[in-house]
């Protein structure tokens, strides 16, 4: 055994001395306080730089108007849910008329589960059209974009589909969201959206050809509130 002086604190300490052929290769310099301490601080580090990471990520899922949500001004029954919703297979569906916060609570979920660790998408049924067309742009970035984007929402852990029927989609945003919602759920994985109306009034919004399907797809994987 040998003693050194620790270069942190005026701690001196005892180590076994790494020695081969005679010659000592490694002299520690912190003793075993300071580098408890100092692994500590690196712990503590690398989880602020994750939370700020996270924090980076949320602002760009979630729009600047969602995310000061006061969960206690929300309808009683939007809180219950979105407190009882646990991760799994089963999505859940936020269907009324306008003004109630339906928005709102959606974010809300995707909020717990994105500082849970989760790979979280949101996009609503606008900017589903539009990628649905930009991933056939002329503009290598903007196509890249686009599908970029549409395979993230295929592959996300949750994803959130915003203001369904709010308009009639065009045939290629149908047969994205066809898809989307086919890979999703054969995957196995949930679905968060929001709609002012469900039932017969979403379906009319839908083709004949995909509209069933899709409205199957909607509502047998996900818990309706």
């Amino acid at each position: 055994m040998k003693t050194t002086k620790c270069t942190q604190c005026p701690t001196t300490f005892d180590y076994e001395p790494a020695v081969i052929n005679g010659r000592e290769y490694f002299t520690p310099n912190i003793c075993p306080k300071c580098e408890k301490n100092a692994e500590a601080e690196e712990k503590a580090s690398k989880e602020e730089a994750d939370r700020q990471r996270k924090i980076t990520q949320w602002e760009t899922i979630c729009p600047d108007l969602y995310r000061g949500t006061d969960i206690f001004r929300l309808p009683p029954y939007y809180r219950t849910a979105i407190e009882k919703w646990k991760y799994g297979s089963m999505g859940l569906a936020f269907v009324g008329t306008h003004g109630k916060g339906k928005t709102r609570a959606a974010f809300q979920i995707l909020h717990k589960e994105h500082f849970a660790g989760r790979r979280c998408m949101a996009i609503n049924a606008t900017d589903l059209s539009a990628k649905a067309l930009e991933k056939f742009d002329d503009n290598p970035k903007v196509k890249t974009k686009a599908r970029d984007d549409l395979y993230n929402c295929r592959r996300a852990d949750i994803l959130l589909l915003d203001d369904l029927g709010k308009g009639k989609l065009t045939d290629r945003a149908e047969e994205e969201l066809y898809d989307l919602l086919e890979k999703r759920t054969t995957r196995r994985v949930p679905t968060i959206w929001t709609a002012n109306a469900g039932g017969d009034d979403l379906l009319g919004k839908l083709s004949a050809d995909r509209g069933p399907a899709i409205l199957r797809r909607l509502t047998d994987f996900s818990d309706i509130i």
